[in-house]
């Protein structure tokens, strides 16, 4: 029996919808974890230095990080399902831009599927925006989003950029 593949030019849509979905949630959940005593219980460990290396990515309490690996993904499904196919690839992306959000170098790396539709609007999310996240404390932070700042910026909780503003950056050399 030969399955076929639910994979067709619908897809970069899919998954660039369902990744803003599952970054709702993510940013109302990681913003709760810094305003709500109770939860920063749960994230604290994770924000012991201000200088994230991929390490740090799984280094919070197992309640957050399973919250984080399948609670964000369910509920996300839940509102916009998608086929597995388009999920398998979006959890590869997912974890991609999970890991180098926590690199701790201020890049210009936006998010594939969704930084090209949102830079206009200044949301697209690049690797420096979760490290300055990570230089403040419990209350004094911002930046909540993981795969756009979309959210940080409707709900006014985004801060400025230092090293990679627009002019900061060389349009034209980008390096392959």
């Amino acid at each position: 029996m030969v399955m076929m593949l639910a994979l067709d030019w619908w897809l970069p849509l899919q998954i660039g919808f369902f990744t803003l979905i599952a970054d709702f949630v993510y940013y109302w959940v990681h913003r709760a974890t810094h305003e709500v005593d109770e939860l920063w219980n749960y994230h604290r460990r994770h924000h012991t230095t201000k200088h994230p290396t991929s390490y740090l990515l799984a280094f919070a309490d197992e309640p957050q990080e399973i919250f984080d690996a399948f609670g964000t993904p369910i509920l996300a499904y839940m509102a916009y399902p998608i086929h597995f196919d388009a999920l398998y690839i979006w959890a590869m992306y997912f974890l991609t831009i999970e890991i180098m959000g926590h690199a701790g170098i201020r890049l210009y790396y936006p998010g594939v599927l969704t930084s090209s539709l949102l830079r206009p609007f200044g949301c697209e999310i690049v690797i420096e925006d979760h490290d300055l996240h990570h230089r403040h404390g419990w209350r004094e932070s911002y930046n909540y989003g993981k795969q756009s700042l979309l959210w940080d910026k409707l709900f006014g909780t985004n801060g400025d950029r230092l090293e990679t503003r627009a002019e900061n950056i060389d349009w034209d050399h980008r390096v392959k």
